[in-house]
């Protein structure tokens, strides 16, 4: 976080998603909903606390089995390690993910600060270097349905608006200091910064692209760092999901 190097490339690796066996299933809509449903319900699952650990198995025939898993659950927290070590299954730390949603990177002088948000129900959208937000969770916190959010990316993906002459996702590719000051004259702006507030906040961001590469070359430009007109580099993770369905997530 003290590192004052730009993210991009330093800090931000990418990486690509296999097509779906589904033809049909890699239009850019469908599978921007199917990306955000399955994210969603991630969230949901590590929210209620009944996503399973990540287990390294040396003895997957012992280890990996609903018997094991069965027993484990009722050995008390301190021991359980030891129980998993004798069947050779190591637990991996998993104490990042509650930064895993609602989080960003927020720019200082001199040292970055990581900043979660509790209670959002909201994505972040970007299309030409237009932002859009919308719900993605229920009030009683279950998944929005998949037919609105796919009309919602519609609705963004058909917008006649040309590029944005302003994008300022652009800024979260400087230098840190640069940024962190360029940040703090935007946000004395009251209406910039709620708008701001609103991507902090985001679950993570979805970017729509208009790119359609065709080869490894191009596909790891536009994965890697693409124009910078349509990121938000600071954000935890964004899924990027090009035109004709080539995703990766940044």
């Amino acid at each position: 976080l003290a590192d004052r190097k730009s993210i991009v490339l330093n800090y931000n690796p990418f990486i690509t998603f296999k097509d779906d066996p589904v033809k049909e299933n890699n239009d850019q809509l469908v599978r921007a909903t199917n990306f955000i449903k399955s994210a969603v319900r991630f969230k949901i699952s590590m929210d209620e606390t009944v996503l399973e650990p990540d287990v390294f198995h040396l003895n997957p025939k012992k280890s990996d089995t609903d018997w094991f898993k069965n027993i484990i659950r009722y050995v008390p927290r301190k021991l359980s390690w030891y129980g998993a070590f004798l069947v050779k299954a190591f637990p991996l730390d998993m104490s990042q993910y509650n930064r895993l949603f609602c989080s960003t990177r927020i720019p200082n002088k001199g040292k970055d600060k990581l900043e979660t948000f509790e209670g959002a129900r909201h994505m972040l959208v970007m299309h030409k270097g237009h932002f859009y937000v919308f719900d993605v969770i229920t009030t009683d916190g279950s998944i929005v349905a998949g037919s609105t959010i796919y009309q919602n990316l519609k609705e963004i993906a058909n917008n006649p608006s040309p590029p944005s002459s302003s994008p300022i996702g652009l800024l979260t590719t400087e230098e840190r200091d640069t940024w962190a000051s360029q940040r703090h004259a935007i946000s004395a702006i009251p209406a910039n910064h709620e708008s701001l507030k609103l991507i902090d906040s985001a679950l993570f961001a979805l970017c729509l692209d208009d790119e359609a590469p065709s080869d490894p070359v191009h596909m790891t430009q536009v994965m890697l760092h693409g124009d910078g007109m349509n990121r938000w580099f600071d954000k935890s993770f964004q899924l990027i999901v090009c035109k004709q369905g080539l995703s990766a997530i940044n």
